[in-house]
């Protein structure tokens, strides 16, 4: 049996949104700090009302501080024959203001060479200035403006799912990108790989923190793409920065994602000892959330070598701590592998009320999973009759 790797809709969504306000923040606490001073971001995006949502709210608390917020979308601005630079200059023209300039696509290379050549008279003017780019403005800016690209301050790059330091705990980071299964397209996967790619090029050596952040989200998009020795390479990275930064947290994530990773290889010795280092860092630091998944994945191991009386006590513990959490999630895949375990052992009337429950929860959830379980009862069923 191959491992279905955890995923969740409206969970997911609340770690997305808490992830996107921790970035928010971010970009807040950098505004703040520079006082007087020109600030350059660049905020790195996929979609566009999760782009709206943040800049909502950096509009409401950067008023509060007493800055001016500013949207200049290039898309629907009449520029008049101006180049981007004196547009920006004359935007900007008191120091409190804030410009979110949206759309750099739309205006073609010469806007790119206005940034690249004329950027020293943005630092000059002390603009405080928000370029929200997409994947592929983010190619255009890193190959057409590079000096302007590497002259900027920071980047924060607003996440498709859930980053590791962004949520309440280490394994809601695990079930972020590597259990994101619905992409648009490959295409559109392929996109955001170059992007993260190009994001790493530009960032200083000095920033840990979003290299790690970068890092985590390329493995998982590589893991989608098939590229699995890339997606481990790129986790072992990011694990080692996070070693070095001493976080336990998330070192445990990721230690558990590789864990992931290798399972679905059919390297399972290796996942064995992943996951159980794993679980030995959530239990350290009292991840009640942690420790029921790590149980779950050990459940997983265990059923895939055959050892099923193990697998069914691993599955019982991790439901039973999912329950208590209120953790619906945790409750539907137990349940289903509970399922798929009863019918290996050919009590098909228990695994067709197993699948039952978690299709009813993966449904509420509106989550894609319910496609899987909805088979999985179908087959029992089939067996059944």
């Amino acid at each position: 049996m191959q491992r279905k790797v955890p995923g969740t809709s409206d969970k997911m969504e609340e770690d997305l949104e808490e992830a996107l306000m921790t970035r928010a923040r971010r970009v807040f606490n950098l505004s703040r700090r520079a006082g007087d001073n020109g600030l350059i971001l660049f905020l790195i995006y996929n979609y566009e009302t999760s782009r709206q949502r943040v800049e909502t709210t950096l509009a409401t608390e950067l008023a509060a501080i007493g800055l001016q917020p500013v949207a200049l979308d290039l898309r629907r601005e009449k520029l008049g024959g101006k180049d981007l630079v004196s547009i920006l200059l004359d935007r900007a023209d008191l120091s409190d203001k804030v410009l979110m300039v949206t759309g750099l696509e739309q205006v073609g290379v010469p806007a790119y060479r206005s940034l690249n050549y004329q950027r020293e008279r943005l630092v000059e003017g002390q603009v405080k200035v928000f370029f929200w780019l997409t994947g592929g403005e983010v190619r255009s800016i890193a190959t057409l403006a590079p000096d302007f690209w590497a002259m900027k301050h920071r980047i924060v790059d607003f996440p498709e799912a859930a980053g590791d330091e962004q949520v309440g705990t280490a394994y809601q980071a695990a079930t972020s990108f590597i259990s994101q299964t619905h992409f648009e397209s490959g295409e559109e996967l392929a996109g955001m790989v170059m992007t993260r790619e190009a994001i790493l090029e530009g960032l200083p050596p000095g920033n840990t923190v979003d290299r790690r952040d970068v890092l985590v989200t390329l493995g998982g998009l590589y893991y989608h793409l098939g590229r699995y020795a890339d997606a481990e390479a790129t986790l072992a990275r990011a694990l080692k920065l996070s070693r070095r930064r001493k976080r336990v947290d998330v070192v445990a994530s990721i230690t558990y994602t590789l864990g992931v990773l290798v399972q679905s290889q059919g390297r399972l010795d290796e996942a064995l000892d992943y996951y159980t280092r794993s679980l030995e860092m959530v239990e350290s630091l009292g991840d009640q959330r942690g420790i029921s998944d790590c149980l779950h994945a050990l459940g997983t191991l265990a059923h895939d070598q055959g050892r099923l009386e193990e697998a069914l006590d691993y599955y019982t513990r991790s439901l039973k701590m999912s329950e208590d959490l209120g953790d619906q999630r945790g409750i539907a895949f137990n349940l289903g592998h509970l399922g798929l375990l009863k019918e290996n052992e050919r009590e098909l009337a228990e695994a067709e009320d197993s699948f039952r429950q978690a299709l009813e929860i993966f449904e509420r959830l509106n989550s894609p999973h319910a496609v899987t379980f909805r088979g999985y009862l179908q087959h029992v069923l089939g067996r059944v009759g």
